[in-house]
């Protein structure tokens, strides 16, 4: 059917394109092959004790390709009829991919023109992120400009904690000679929890541990204090919404510079872009209920950057980016003029009251 057509238009236009030739397919097409269709074994080398047939709406004789296509169409603005029509029209399982990217796609479109290690122009801020692991700790250092454009200037792999207090210290210039560090760093506590407390709590200047949220939250982030005996009893802790910055990070892979897009570095390596786009999200039902939710494309798949990139996101919101953005929104906003009224006629003379009755 025509792209953009509504249900109606794709009710009376729908065809059938073969998917090896792309020669259209009539009704009157479809139903003769129908009639002469024959069942073909696809997986010979099961066991034939059991054998399933599946059939979607395509072979039913009693349903038009202009209702299939309306139908799908309908399905467009609602989950639940989407979901129906993929679990009893098209007899397939229902879980939606919503939003993905691979890693080939994103080493050719995201990387920008500055080499790792380079601050880019105009950049206001760096953040850092941290994934805690067991034999490692992956970091990752990104630039932000105002209007929340931003760019990987490093990341890496640490096999200590004085080598990661080294990354987060050091000065990183741009092209004028500019120096700048990294201004907050969040570091995931969820490993290894009481040396990430420890450490925070020593780098109190400039690194946070947090903890991502398994589920939705009410905000963005949320701030709580430390309570543990030691030097990090007190400390700032921050809960993160995982899901919500995988969206914002997703989002702006579609942007370009001057509208906030999300970028890599120049010369990136490819195992930095698979573990960024190590998950997809998908959409399916839980309790009656459809919820969409980020998971990874493999399991077992490492997605450490990935998680690293929320952290370093989440940072930029903790240390003000966006008021910095909002501020230079309204200082560019031109004064707000006096409002004009017209000039009352003057009365000479005497003035004139209405007289009450008496």
């Amino acid at each position: 059917w025509p792209e953009g057509a509504t249900a109606d238009q794709a009710l009376a236009q729908a065809v059938y394109l073969c998917e090896e030739c792309d020669a259209v397919i009539s009704e009157a097409d479809r139903a003769e092959m129908l009639r002469s269709c024959r069942w073909k074994a696809v997986d010979t080398n099961g066991s034939r004790r059991r054998i399933a047939f599946r059939l979607n709406v395509f072979y039913s004789p009693w349903v038009r390709l202009g209702e299939i296509a309306a139908s799908w169409i309908e399905s467009e603005s609602a989950p639940e009829l989407r979901q129906n029509f993929i679990n009893s029209w098209l007899a397939e399982p229902y879980k939606e991919i919503d939003r993905q990217m691979d890693a080939e796609t994103l080493l050719e479109t995201r990387q920008g023109q500055y080499p790792a290690g380079r601050v880019p122009p105009d950049t206001v801020m760096l953040t850092g992120g941290v994934d805690v692991q067991k034999r490692c700790l992956y970091w990752t250092v990104r630039a932000w400009r105002v209007n929340m454009t931003s760019f990987n200037v490093a990341h890496g792999q640490a096999f200590s904690w004085g080598e990661l207090e080294r990354v987060m210290n050091a000065w990183y210039e741009d092209a004028q000679g500019g120096k700048y560090q990294v201004n907050l760093c969040l570091v995931d506590a969820g490993y290894e929890t009481d040396t990430v407390f420890d450490f925070c709590a020593v780098n109190s200047s400039w690194a946070v541990a947090s903890r991502g949220s398994s589920s939705r939250m009410q905000s963005k982030y949320r701030a709580g204090r430390i309570e543990r005996n030691g030097m990090a009893d007190g400390q700032l802790m921050l809960w993160v919404d995982t899901d919500f910055y995988k969206d914002m990070i997703f989002s702006r892979l579609f942007r370009e510079v001057e509208n906030g897009g999300w970028f890599l570095h120049d010369g990136c390596d490819p195992e930095y872009a698979e573990q960024i786009t190590a998950e997809h999200k998908v959409i399916e039902r839980r309790r009656g209920h459809l919820v969409s939710r980020w998971e990874q494309k493999v399991s077992g798949g490492d997605n450490h950057y990935l998680d690293c990139e929320v952290y370093a996101a989440c940072a930029a919101d903790v240390y003000g980016l966006r008021t910095i953005y909002s501020r230079q929104a309204q200082a560019e906003q031109p004064p707000p003029q006096p409002e004009s009224r017209p000039e009352r006629p003057r009365r000479h003379g005497k003035s004139f009251r209405r007289r009450g009755s008496v």
